[in-house]
C-alpha cells in the first residue's frame, strides 16, 4: 500500500483550460521550504511538501516572489494521470464522516489528459474554512451524464466493483482511516465520502487485449468507471490570494493495468493493487512583464528524476535558452520566472524551435512548441504573461506500449 501525506510548509505563501478526505495538504511554517519524497528519491517543492509513506523532507524553494503581491484565489487542475483517459472532477468538501460530494461533475464531457480546470470557487465550500478533496471519475463518463457529484460518485464507485461493493486500497493507513499529521481523519466506509482509497477495477488506457497477468493468465477486463480520490487541501491553503497548481499524478492502477515496465510509467512501487496516484501542489509565480514572456517548469513525472529545460532551436544547437535547471519531483522553478525574453526569443510560434528535457546534460525528451500548445488545448503563449510547463507521465527514456498516457509537457497559464 502507498499513501501520501501532504505538507504546508512556507510562511510565506501560507495566509496562500475550462473554469468553473482523506489525506490533506497541511499547514504550517518553516520558512519557505517544502520537499517531496517518492520511492527514495527528495525533491523540492514550490510551497507544500508531498510526502509519499516511509518518505522524508528536502529543503527547496517556494513557488512565489516574497515581494510578490496577493491576488484573486484561483486553482488549476492538472489531468496528469497516468493510467486515466477523460476524467470528471468533483470536489467533497470535509473529511471522513463529514465529507459531502458539492455540485455538478466539471468539465462538461471530461477532462483529457494533459489538460487543466481553472476553479476560483466551488458551490457549497468556503476556500478559508474548507478542506477540499478533489475526486476524479473516469471510464464511461456517459454512464454519470447528468448526474450531481453525489449520485455520480456512488455510481462510479459501483460500477468499479467486481461484485457490487467497490474493492478499495486504502491509502496511508488501514480502510477507512488516515493519518494527516498525527491526527486520524476517519473515512466513511460507503455513502458520498467513500472510503479513503481507490476503487481499482480500471478504466481508460487498458492493457491490450488478451495481455497476460501473473503466470500468463489473462488480465480481467477494466469495469466501465473508476473512481480516484485525490489528497485534500487543507481549508485555508486557496484563500490567500494566490494561483495555486495541483497535478493528479501517478497511477490509479487496478488488475486490468499490468504490464512489463508499468514502474517506469506509473512510478517506483507500482502494482496493480500498489497505486502510485497523487498529486503535486505548487504556487505559482504571477510576476510577468510587458513585451515579455515568464516561464517555469513544474514537475510531475514519477518515474523521472531530476532534469533541466531549455527552448531549442533544431537543428540542436543554433540556438537555446534556458527555462529551468535541477528540477525535481515536486518543484516549481526558477522561484520567479526570468523575464528577458519575448515569445519570439522563444520561438513559441515557430516550427524551428521546441522545448528540450535533458537529464544529466543529454536531450531525453522534446516536443515542439504546436504539440505542447495543441495538447494543452490552448492557442499561442502571449507575451506580458507567464506560463508553467509541467512535465508528465512516464520516464523520458521509456518506449514500451501499454495502458499508459504517453510523456508529455502541457502548459498552464499561472494567472489564469
Amino acid at each position: 500500500m502507498r499513501g501520501w501525506l501532504f505538507l504546508f510548509l512556507s510562511a510565506a505563501i501560507t495566509a496562500p483550460a475550462c473554469e468553473s478526505n482523506h489525506h490533506a495538504l497541511v499547514k504550517s511554517s518553516s520558512g519557505g521550504q517544502s520537499s517531496r519524497a517518492q520511492g527514495g528519491r527528495s525533491a523540492a517543492s514550490g510551497g507544500f511538501a508531498v510526502i509519499q509513506q516511509g518518505g522524508g523532507p528536502a529543503g527547496g524553494s517556494a513557488g512565489r516572489a516574497p515581494d510578490e503581491p496577493p491576488g484573486s484565489n484561483v486553482l488549476t487542475l492538472l489531468h496528469g494521470v497516468v493510467d486515466a483517459g477523460p476524467a470528471l472532477v468533483c470536489f467533497v468538501r470535509g473529511l471522513g464522516a463529514d465529507a459531502t460530494a458539492l455540485g455538478m461533475p466539471q468539465p462538461s464531457g471530461g477532462l483529457e489528459y494533459g489538460q487543466s480546470l481553472v476553479v476560483r470557487a466551488v458551490e457549497g465550500a468556503d476556500f478559508a474554512a474548507d478542506a477540499l478533496e478533489p475526486v476524479l471519475i473516469t471510464g464511461d463518463l456517459e454512464l454519470v451524464s447528468g448526474l450531481d457529484c453525489e449520485h455520480a460518485l456512488a455510481m462510479a464507485r459501483q460500477a468499479a466493483a467486481p461484485t457490487g461493493a467497490a474493492e478499495v486500497l486504502a491509502v496511508g493507513g488501514s480502510a477507512g482511516e488516515s493519518s494527516v499529521g498525527g491526527a486520524a481523519a476517519q473515512g466513511a466506509a460507503a455513502g458520498v465520502g467513500g472510503v479513503a482509497g481507490i476503487a481499482t477495477a480500471g478504466s481508460g488506457p487498458q492493457s491490450s487485449a488478451g495481455a497476460g497477468g501473473e503466470g500468463g493468465a489473462p488480465l480481467p477486463a477494466a469495469p466501465p468507471l473508476r473512481v480516484a480520490e485525490l489528497p485534500a487541501i487543507p481549508a485555508g491553503t486557496l484563500s490567500v490570494g494566490r494561483s495555486a497548481l495541483f497535478v493528479a499524478d501517478g497511477c490509479i492502477g487496478g488488475p486490468a493495468f499490468v504490464a512489463e515496465g508499468d514502474q517506469e510509467a506509473c512510478g517506483p512501487g507500482y502494482a496493480a493493487h500498489s497505486p502510485t496516484l497523487s498529486a503535486v501542489l505548487v504556487q505559482m509565480s504571477r510576476s510577468a512583464q510587458f513585451g515579455r514572456l515568464g516561464l517555469q517548469v513544474v514537475h510531475a513525472s514519477q518515474a523521472t528524476g531530476a532534469v533541466n529545460v531549455i527552448a531549442a532551436q533544431v537543428p540542436s544547437g543554433s540556438g537555446r535558452l534556458f527555462i529551468g535547471g535541477s528540477v525535481s519531483l515536486g518543484a516549481i522553478a526558477p522561484r520567479v520566472p526570468d523575464l528577458s525574453y519575448s515569445a519570439l526569443d522563444y520561438g513559441t510560434s515557430s516550427d524551428a524551435w521546441q522545448v528540450e528535457v535533458q537529464v544529466n546534460g543529454s536531450t531525453i525528451f522534446w516536443q515542439s512548441w504546436a504539440d505542447i500548445l495543441a495538447d494543452s488545448g490552448r492557442g499561442a503563449l502571449d507575451d506580458g504573461k507567464s506560463y508553467a510547463l509541467v512535465l508528465l507521465g512516464p520516464s523520458l527514456d521509456f518506449s514500451h506500449a501499454g495502458f499508459w498516457n504517453p510523456r508529455r509537457i502541457a502548459v498552464v497559464p499561472t494567472d489564469p
